[in-house]
């Protein structure tokens, strides 16, 4: 099927649409030639193509190589003198996993970019012309900053991203092709990396109590893939609530029911390590699960419940979950930094800003949790996702550490460069010396570089 579109010779002259036709790229719909009739121009070019709309994909991560391929199928527009006038949502389409500009309604030359910007000169109205599209396309198929700040959950892509929208923003990009670049650089930057895990576990009563009611989980493993290896690590703090005869069995039932879910999801996990959203998904659910069956078994115990936070790593990729106070905190080599949102009334107080920061660790209502597994009503688990590089290390803990050592005495531990079995023992004996008020739980998992093998035989 073709489409025969009127031209503008003035503003679209003949050697511009003879150099489209030139174009063989799979992004863009073909020019099969010019023709002539009542005094009027036309060219002959591919009728609308049918597809998917952009918002059919699922995660805009999926439309990063569609859109890289399409902006370098625009950079050969710009090294040939043309350019979009503008590009809208009905303008794109996704076709068997590309993204393809549907028509050429708003092909242009120089000259009529001149007339599009309102600009005298050429070359500034070109570039001007080309930094609009620019905006318009990755507008309409990336998620702005703000929108990725309303709940983050991917630390690295919410960096990245802001850097590209400021660059977009600013003008700074020349051609799309630059653009282009940028994206395949992020994309890359987004597959899993093979690393290695190196962990640690301790849990201690702490000097109050007369017995413990958190539980931990730690497992990782190496498999198979193809000709590669993916690692696999499972990592879990849970703080019971409800006494000795409920707290520390609900904690314990949260860790064996995740333990339990995942490593029954072993193999696909392998399999699928690129599906981000699928695998943060598994874990929400998994969570969910697990509360389930502890509000099922409470057999009505008073108060039973757990917080939990969870660390799935597929290579040194980090699918976090918390409900409840326990935390997640990320240490990068310099500074140590909290992940997680507690689940409480404090730190409600403190983001609303009727409370400081500091005043959380003295509040009367500190210990009022908003959100735990095995309770009555709708739990919402939050989940955030981290890339870690080589060094890196990951801190879960229950409250039991936080209220007893602040971050930045964690941090100083940290920067000292201890193995992670001897930084969760001095953990553990920074809060007891602190006071130890409760149950202390310290997990603690590093990244580290594969050791490189030799294949061959003599």
């Amino acid at each position: 099927r073709y489409l025969l579109l009127p031209v503008n010779e003035e503003l679209l002259p003949k050697e511009c649409i003879d150099s489209y036709a030139q174009l063989r790229h799979p992004s863009l719909p073909r020019v099969y030639e010019r023709v002539h009739t009542q005094g009027q121009a036309y060219v002959l070019s591919d009728a609308p193509q049918e597809g998917e709309p952009i918002s059919a994909v699922g995660s805009w991560q999926g439309l990063l190589g569609p859109l890289s391929d399409l902006l370098e199928a625009f950079d050969q527009l710009w090294a040939k003198g043309l350019f979009m006038a503008t590009v809208a949502a009905q303008d794109l389409l996704v076709q068997a996993g590309a993204l393809r500009l549907r028509w050429l309604v708003h092909l242009g030359g120089e000259r009529q970019a001149v007339q599009h910007a309102g600009s005298d000169k050429e070359g500034e109205a070109f570039a001007q012309a080309w930094r609009g599209a620019m905006r318009s396309v990755v507008s309409l198929t990336l998620p702005t900053f703000p929108d990725l700040k309303a709940r983050p959950t991917d630390y690295y892509a919410e960096a990245q991203l802001k850097a590209i929208w400021r660059k977009v923003s600013g003008g700074a990009y020349s051609r799309p092709g630059e653009l282009a670049s940028d994206l395949r650089l992020l994309q890359e930057g987004l597959s899993p990396v093979h690393v290695l895990l190196d962990s640690a576990a301790v849990t201690n009563v702490g000097r109050v109590r007369d017995h413990n009611e958190d539980a931990f989980g730690v497992m990782h493993v190496s498999l198979s893939r193809g000709s590669s290896e993916v690692t696999i690590g499972l990592f879990l703090v849970a703080d019971g609530m409800g006494g000795h005869e409920a707290g520390e069995v609900a904690a314990k039932m949260a860790v064996s029911a995740i333990m339990q879910e995942v490593v029954e999801r072993l193999r696909s996990l392998a399999a699928d390590s690129d599906e981000e959203p699928l695998i943060r998904k598994m874990l929400e659910k998994a969570v969910q699960k697990a509360s389930q069956e502890i509000l099922e078994t409470g057999g009505g115990k008073a108060g039973m419940g757990t917080t939990l936070v969870a660390a799935l790593l597929v290579d040194n990729v980090a699918y976090l979950a918390n409900v409840g106070d326990s935390r997640a905190y990320l240490f990068d080599g310099r500074a140590l930094r909290q992940i997680t949102v507690d689940h409480s009334l404090v730190a409600l107080l403190v983001s609303l800003g009727e409370i400081a920061k500091e005043e959380a660790y003295t509040h009367p209502r500190r210990n009022e949790i908003l959100q735990a597994l095995g309770t009555e009503g709708e739990l919402k688990v939050d989940t955030f996702t981290l890339r870690l590089s080589v060094g890196q290390e990951l801190l879960l803990c229950s409250d039991g550490l936080w209220e007893m050592a602040r971050d930045e005495e964690m941090e100083f531990l940290f920067r000292e460069g201890l193995s992670p079995s001897v930084e969760a023992e001095r953990l553990i004996a920074l809060a007891n010396n602190n006071g130890g008020a409760d149950n202390i739980t310290a997990v603690i998992v590093k990244a580290i570089r594969p050791e490189p093998t030799l294949q061959g035989r003599l």
